[in-house]
């Protein structure tokens, strides 16, 4: 019983690595692409597509920044005339 199992499965897996090759050529812009200029949009929105996730990321870590500035700056200690006084005269 178990010999059968194993058997069928190791048969499910060579069906499925045979298909493989199938499915990675089944693109037919991937495969047909002759001229200079789809060659060259492949590329540049391969490019695109690399640095999405930087500037996603870049995007974020400027949004931070800018909220903790903002932050600090409505938590700064107000001083009021007296206090300004009396640390000029220091």
């Amino acid at each position: 019983m178990k010999t059968k199992r194993t058997v069928f499965f190791l048969l499910q897996v060579l069906s499925l690595v045979g298909l493989l090759p199938a499915v990675a050529h089944s693109c037919p812009f991937c495969f047909s692409s002759g001229t200079k200029e789809l060659l060259h949009s492949y590329y540049l929105s391969t490019i695109v597509m690399s640095l999405l996730p930087f500037s996603i990321v870049g995007g974020i870590a400027i949004w931070l920044y800018k909220q903790s500035q903002k932050f600090s700056r409505t938590q700064a200690p107000k001083t009021n005339s007296s206090q300004k006084q009396m640390l000029s005269e220091k």
